[in-house]
């Protein structure tokens, strides 16, 4: 069996964090979004609407496979530091994002449902991270 790494916090958290929250999504986006945006056409408000529902249900599976992932490798001292700092990477990438959208773009419908799409990835981030991100058993670190 693979030996877990002894690793800082924030290290953690930009694994996770860049795991669930970027490189899954985005791949997991290509594939499923553009057939949604093919199979919706050229209505607009559809795949505005179906995007952060997407969106939302796309980063649990990432969640999970990453939180797998860090539990397997890591040597996880108090989970919750862990997610708080993934959380707040997630806040200021997301965030930062969507505001440079908003101010570039007018604020219209679209822009709303992404705010509402963001802030759901968010939730379902925090909540799926709370359950599968678990600190290592004392056992398992000494052994």
């Amino acid at each position: 069996m693979k030996e877990k790494k002894q690793s800082a916090n924030w290290n953690i958290a930009a694994t996770h964090y860049l795991t669930a929250g970027f490189a899954i999504p985005f791949i997991l986006n290509l594939i499923l979004g553009i057939p949604m945006v093919l199979l919706l056409g050229d209505n607009n408000l559809a795949v505005n609407i179906a995007s952060p529902i997407l969106g939302a249900l796309i980063v649990w599976p990432s969640v999970m496979y990453s939180a797998k992932y860090v539990n397997k490798t890591y040597i996880i001292k108090d989970s919750q530091k862990v997610i708080t700092l993934a959380m707040i990477y997630m806040i200021i990438i997301a965030g930062g994002l969507q505001l440079r959208n908003l101010l570039i773009a007018n604020f219209d419908v679209a822009s709303i449902l992404n705010i509402v799409g963001v802030i759901a990835i968010v939730i379902v981030f925090y909540v799926t991270s709370k359950k599968y991100i678990k600190n290592t058993d004392e056992l398992v670190a000494t052994q």
